[in-house]
């Protein structure tokens, strides 16, 4: 089961979604709350992107332009994890190694030896990846 949005200018909100998520949206808030899959694939511009799933996916890959990534997982994150916030911050837990250039964060790791893996890249907005 796949789930696929493209949109532009709208507000998306989401609850309880079953199978992989996959969209492309511009000027776009993006609020999924409570979902269950083995591949998150999103590229938005101009807004947030707030997620809460019920375990990890195999695969996560989030690119956000002018906008924050808030990413909360309930289970344990293991993986490969990179995590690059061109011109933001980053919010994480997790031990993972950070390195600072000028305005720029940057923190990768490999957690674990699950084979999973998460790239969230963000320009001129911050990360946050955790657990709960």
């Amino acid at each position: 089961n796949v789930n696929i949005i493209n949109a532009r200018s709208n507000s998306i909100k989401a609850v309880d979604i079953d199978g992989d998520w996959v969209s492309r949206t511009q000027y776009c808030s993006l609020e999924i709350r409570k979902l269950n899959a083995n591949l998150v694939k999103i590229h938005n511009r101009s807004d947030a992107v707030t997620i809460t799933m019920k375990k990890l996916p195999a695969r996560i890959d989030i690119n956000n332009e002018y906008g924050e990534v808030d990413v909360t997982v309930a289970d344990k994150i293991l993986g490969d994890i990179t995590l690059d916030a061109k011109y933001g911050d980053i919010e994480t837990d997790l031990p993972l190694r950070f390195r600072q250039e000028g305005s720029s964060s940057f923190a990768y790791g490999i957690i674990g030896n699950s084979g999973n893996i998460t790239n969230i890249i963000t320009r001129s907005g911050d990360i946050k990846f955790r657990e709960f």
